[in-house]
C-alpha cells in the first residue's frame, strides 16, 4: 500500500479561499431581492402580496429551517477552515 500523498501549503490555501468565496456568495445570493417588501417571492413562486396565511405560515417554517441549516453549515465551514489554518501553521514550522 502507498503512502498517502499529504496536501501541500498551496493546494490547502486553495482550498481555503475557495470555501470563503462560497460563503460570500451564498450570502449575497441570499439578499438578491430589492423592491417592495409585498413583491418578495415566496418558496412556493406566489408573492408575499398574493399569499394565503396558510402560504405565508409555510414560508416563515421553510425559512426558519432554512436559517437553523445555514447556521449549522456556517460553523461547519467555520471549524473547517480553522483546522486547516491550524494544519497549515504546524506544517509552515516543520518545513
Amino acid at each position: 500500500m502507498a503512502p498517502k500523498k499529504r496536501a501541500g501549503r498551496e493546494q490547502v490555501m486553495a482550498l481555503a479561499t475557495a470555501s470563503k468565496e462560497v460563503m460570500k456568495n451564498r450570502a449575497q445570493n441570499t439578499m438578491r431581492h430589492r423592491g417592495p417588501l409585498s413583491d418578495l417571492p415566496l418558496p412556493g413562486g406566489v408573492t408575499l402580496k398574493d399569499a394565503t396565511r396558510e402560504q405565508v405560515l409555510e414560508a416563515v417554517d421553510f425559512y426558519e429551517r432554512d436559517s437553523r441549516d445555514a447556521d449549522r453549515r456556517h460553523k461547519k465551514a467555520t471549524a473547517m477552515l480553522t483546522m486547516l489554518r491550524a494544519w497549515i501553521e504546524s506544517n509552515a514550522a516543520s518545513a
